[in-house]
Protein backbone atom coordinates (compact mmCIF):
# COMPACT_ATOMS: atom_id res chain seq x y z
CA UNK A 1 0.00 0.00 0.00
CA UNK A 2 1.36 3.29 -1.03
CA UNK A 3 0.90 6.31 0.74
CA UNK A 4 3.17 9.60 0.60
CA UNK A 5 3.07 12.06 3.63
CA UNK A 6 3.37 15.44 2.47
CA UNK A 7 6.63 16.41 4.14
CA UNK A 8 7.12 19.58 2.55
CA UNK A 9 3.52 21.00 3.38
CA UNK A 10 3.92 19.75 7.28
CA UNK A 11 7.65 21.65 7.13
CA UNK A 12 6.22 24.77 6.03
CA UNK A 13 3.35 24.70 8.56
CA UNK A 14 5.49 24.09 11.58
CA UNK A 15 7.73 26.88 9.86
CA UNK A 16 4.90 29.17 9.80
CA UNK A 17 4.16 28.11 13.87
CA UNK A 18 7.72 29.62 14.56
CA UNK A 19 9.56 26.14 14.73
CA UNK A 20 12.85 25.86 12.70
CA UNK A 21 13.83 24.62 9.58
CA UNK A 22 15.57 21.96 11.02
CA UNK A 23 13.41 20.58 13.38
CA UNK A 24 10.48 21.00 11.23
CA UNK A 25 12.49 18.95 8.66
CA UNK A 26 13.41 16.42 10.90
CA UNK A 27 9.84 15.97 12.56
CA UNK A 28 8.25 15.84 8.97
CA UNK A 29 10.50 12.97 8.65
CA UNK A 30 9.40 11.18 11.58
CA UNK A 31 6.22 11.27 11.10
CA UNK A 32 6.88 10.17 7.46
CA UNK A 33 9.02 7.11 8.92
CA UNK A 34 6.24 6.53 11.35
CA UNK A 35 3.37 6.66 8.65
CA UNK A 36 6.05 4.01 6.59
CA UNK A 37 6.26 1.52 9.47
CA UNK A 38 2.29 1.42 10.18
CA UNK A 39 1.75 1.25 6.73
CA UNK A 40 3.89 -2.14 6.26
CA UNK A 41 1.72 -3.34 8.74
CA UNK A 42 -1.68 -3.16 7.19
CA UNK A 43 -2.67 -6.00 4.77
CA UNK A 44 -3.94 -5.12 1.38
CA UNK A 45 -7.34 -6.56 0.13
CA UNK A 46 -5.15 -8.62 -2.07
CA UNK A 47 -3.20 -9.65 1.21
CA UNK A 48 -6.93 -10.78 2.64
CA UNK A 49 -8.29 -12.17 -0.67
CA UNK A 50 -5.32 -14.69 -0.55
CA UNK A 51 -5.75 -15.29 2.79
CA UNK A 52 -9.53 -15.80 2.40
CA UNK A 53 -8.80 -18.12 -0.08
CA UNK A 54 -6.37 -20.09 2.18
CA UNK A 55 -8.78 -20.15 5.06
CA UNK A 56 -10.90 -21.82 2.77
CA UNK A 57 -9.11 -24.35 1.15
CA UNK A 58 -7.62 -25.32 4.86
CA UNK A 59 -11.68 -25.55 6.16
CA UNK A 60 -12.46 -27.80 3.06
CA UNK A 61 -9.73 -30.53 3.51
CA UNK A 62 -10.49 -30.14 7.36
CA UNK A 63 -14.16 -31.11 6.08
CA UNK A 64 -13.09 -33.87 4.41
CA UNK A 65 -10.93 -34.85 7.21
CA UNK A 66 -13.87 -34.85 9.49
CA UNK A 67 -16.19 -36.73 7.15
CA UNK A 68 -13.79 -39.35 6.70
CA UNK A 69 -13.63 -39.99 10.82
CA UNK A 70 -16.86 -39.62 11.13
CA UNK A 71 -17.32 -42.62 8.10
CA UNK A 72 -14.85 -44.58 10.18
CA UNK A 73 -16.49 -44.20 13.36
CA UNK A 74 -19.58 -44.98 12.19
CA UNK A 75 -18.34 -47.65 10.33
CA UNK A 76 -16.72 -48.49 14.05
CA UNK A 77 -20.00 -48.34 15.87
CA UNK A 78 -21.72 -50.82 13.06
CA UNK A 79 -19.05 -53.50 13.95
CA UNK A 80 -19.34 -52.88 17.15
CA UNK A 81 -22.97 -53.41 17.23
CA UNK A 82 -23.11 -56.65 15.16
CA UNK A 83 -20.28 -57.86 17.56
CA UNK A 84 -22.97 -57.61 20.38
CA UNK A 85 -26.01 -58.80 18.31
CA UNK A 86 -23.62 -62.03 18.29
CA UNK A 87 -22.76 -62.56 21.81
CA UNK A 88 -26.44 -61.38 22.97
CA UNK A 89 -27.74 -64.38 20.66
CA UNK A 90 -24.36 -66.67 21.45
CA UNK A 91 -25.81 -66.07 25.10
CA UNK A 92 -29.53 -66.53 24.57
CA UNK A 93 -28.71 -70.28 22.48
CA UNK A 94 -26.34 -70.86 26.09
CA UNK A 95 -29.32 -70.21 28.36
CA UNK A 96 -32.20 -72.25 26.19
CA UNK A 97 -29.20 -75.20 26.35
CA UNK A 98 -28.53 -75.04 30.05
CA UNK A 99 -32.60 -74.60 30.07
CA UNK A 100 -32.58 -77.82 28.29
CA UNK A 101 -30.31 -79.55 30.12
CA UNK A 102 -31.42 -78.59 33.38
CA UNK A 103 -35.08 -79.88 32.67
CA UNK A 104 -33.44 -83.05 31.57
CA UNK A 105 -32.03 -83.88 34.52
CA UNK A 106 -35.27 -82.93 36.44
CA UNK A 107 -37.41 -84.73 34.66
Amino acid sequence: MEMTLDTLNITKRLRNQGAEQGFSEELSEIMQDAQQDLLSKVATKEDLTIAKKDLRAEMSAVRNDLSTEILAVKNDVALVRKEINIAMYKSIIAIGAVVALIEKFIN
